[in-house]
């Protein structure tokens, strides 16, 4: 079991209300829905350069060398879905939490303060929000400033 330590942000997304919404359409159009929804998480992934981790069943968890590409994947991920699903019937809406530090990777999988952190803020995020540990956002915004709703606190976080 080979283990290392290194210094990543976590991205972890959350598919909002996808029991009810599965429920509602049954299980074959759930299915098209969740494909589409990874397909479009996918591609935001790829072009920011974040290795996806594991599949969480209506999210990803997804590793990066660098917050700010981790905070532009976030962005890019909503950005797909407000404009894939704009006039659509059924939109789909996603919760984005980020966390970053020094994690703890066995098999592949990664452990620690920053997917602890990315997961309790994924949880705390609205639909169509993206929340970023205080890590992310210092990290962030000495690149380029935060997209609209800007800088909050949060238990410690800033948001």
């Amino acid at each position: 079991m080979a283990e290392s330590v290194e210094l990543a942000t976590i991205l972890l997304t959350d598919l909002v209300g996808w029991s009810r919404l599965a429920n509602s359409v049954g299980p074959v159009r759930a299915d098209e829905l969740r494909e589409e929804h990874f397909e479009l998480l996918r591609d935001a992934i790829v072009s920011s350069g974040g290795r996806e981790v594991k599949n969480t069943g209506d999210g990803l968890m997804v590793a990066f060398a660098s917050a700010s590409a981790a905070v532009e994947c976030a962005v890019a991920m909503q950005q797909r879905f407000e404009r894939r699903y704009r006039t659509a019937r059924q939109g789909l809406h996603i919760r984005i939490g980020l966390g970053a530090g020094e994690s703890t990777v066995r098999d592949g999988d990664y452990f620690g303060m920053p997917s602890i952190e990315a997961a309790r803020l994924c949880a705390r995020a609205p639909a169509d929000g993206i929340l970023v540990s205080a890590q992310d956002a210092s990290c962030e915004l000495r690149r380029a400033p935060l997209p609209r709703g800007g800088v909050r606190r949060l238990l410690g976080c800033v948001l």
